[in-house]
């Protein structure tokens, strides 16, 4: 990972919680021999999210480390999100998300860690045509977005036995000023985070809890320039 051109991959996958919707007069449950109107075009939902933040890039192993030291490849992330609805078949929204990765590599003698803010605008398209939740209590959406991620990270070296770092080699928005070097490169470390246009794509599942409540199941893929 070369911090200069600051590429972070992460992978969210988030358990949303629908806190408000603005159809409040509509609150009995789905009927199991009719079906109750809930939305209609134009109604705005509002939501609170967590999830698992993994690192994917060639600085992982493919095995999970659980408190290893101050190392924790699972973190959780947490997001804000506003959605109204187009129609049945979609609908766009602006989400805010907060998170922390890590992930070690070479038996845990190298290791790479973030943290980062990020805000994008999202399109979401329900593949059954229910993005309202008004036809069934379940939809099946997949999601665009694209947005600004401002985020810190740096690369270090670790001793196993001891499980803690011992060098930092390169960083960026940690304080550090001067060079580091991995590999024989030599790198400039950047005192001041960075900000960057990432994008994402994903899938994700609905269901209406109750007139005003609903569940998401997501699991999004995340890439940074």
């Amino acid at each position: 990972m070369k911090f200069k051109k600051g590429l972070i991959i992460v992978i969210l996958m988030c358990f949303s919680l629908l806190v408000y919707s603005n159809e409040f007069g509509m609150n009995k449950p789905l009927g199991l021999n009719s079906i109750q109107k809930y939305g209609t075009k134009g109604s705005t939902r509002l939501g609170i999210s967590t999830g698992v933040n993994l690192y994917v890039g060639y600085q992982m192993d493919y095995q999970l480390t659980r408190n290893f030291g101050e190392i924790n490849e699972l973190k959780l992330g947490y997001g804000l999100g506003v959605y109204r609805t187009m129609n049945n078949n979609w609908e766009s929204g602006l989400t805010l998300k907060q998170g922390s990765f890590s992930s070690l590599k070479s038996n845990n003698t190298q290791g790479i860690m973030g943290k980062f803010n990020e805000i994008q605008f999202n399109l979401q398209k329900s593949l059954n045509e229910n993005i309202l939740l008004d036809v069934a209590s379940l939809t099946f959406n997949v999601q665009f977005g694209l947005g600004a991620i401002q985020y810190q990270s740096q690369y270090f070296y670790l001793d196993p036995k001891k499980q803690s770092i011992t060098q930092i080699a390169s960083s960026v928005g940690y304080g550090y000023t001067g060079q580091g070097e991995f590999r024989a490169q030599k790198f400039y470390n950047i005192p001041d985070k960075k900000i960057a246009i990432v994008g994402n794509i994903g899938f994700n599942i609905g269901y209406r809890l109750s007139g005003n409540m609903m569940l998401y199941f997501e699991n999004i893929y995340s890439q940074s320039t």
